[in-house]
């Protein structure tokens, strides 16, 4: 585990129980792993779920540094 991730691991632990509301289609991509994007991209002032796709796109290395993105980087609908 690299260093960015074990400083982001406690913040992960504590997103994953959050109970997953989503279709079971959308549920490839992790909760937390959405919500992490979802906040780093607001913060970079992303309005809206194309944005914050848009944001992750251009940050799929640095959010790969940290987050496993499996499936790679969830759309603007999940």
């Amino acid at each position: 585990m690299g260093r960015e991730a074990e400083r982001i691991a406690p913040l992960t632990a504590y997103l994953s129980v959050i109970r997953d509301p989503r279709v079971e289609r959308n549920k490839r991509y992790p909760l937390e792993e959405v919500i992490i994007i979802t906040i780093l991209a607001v913060i970079a002032l992303a309005q809206g779920w194309e944005d914050i796709e848009r944001y992750a796109k251009a940050k799929k290395d640095r959010l790969g540094r940290f987050l496993r993105l499996e499936h790679g980087i969830p759309p603007h609908d999940v």
